[in-house]
């Protein structure tokens, strides 16, 4: 198996952040052709950032709309929560301070992250 270097980890956290993130992400949801064009459209953004093809390839190749993820996804009670519901529950003032330490330390692998992650001021 080979080994994840860095700058995939960091690529497959900008992932992790625009998927939960994106409207237009999950709007393509809804349409299994929409996945295929916003996946290429994200390739190609990724590349604009300065991400290698083939780190690009090895983590988006393969990718598939799968309805059956999103049927569960949507079944999760989680998101039948208000936010202020879910928020009470699950942002604790630990989680808080891990999240302002990690922004801190990993901030600069994206150098818009905070505007492109909603993350505020």
């Amino acid at each position: 198996m080979p080994q994840i270097g860095m700058r995939s980890i960091a690529f497959a956290l900008g992932l992790a952040c625009v998927l939960w993130t994106d409207s237009a992400f999950a709007a393509s949801c809804q349409d299994p052709a929409g996945f295929a064009s916003w996946l290429e459209s994200f390739k190609r953004e990724a590349a604009t950032q300065g991400i290698s093809q083939k780190t690009i390839a090895s983590a988006l190749t393969g990718l598939n709309y799968d309805p059956d993820i999103v049927s569960r996804d949507r079944r999760q009670g989680v998101f039948q929560q208000s936010f202020e519901q879910f928020s009470g529950r699950m942002v604790s003032t630990d989680r808080l301070r891990k999240g302002a330490n990690m922004l801190k330390r990993y901030g600069s692998w994206c150098p818009s992250g905070r505007n492109r992650c909603h993350l505020g001021p």
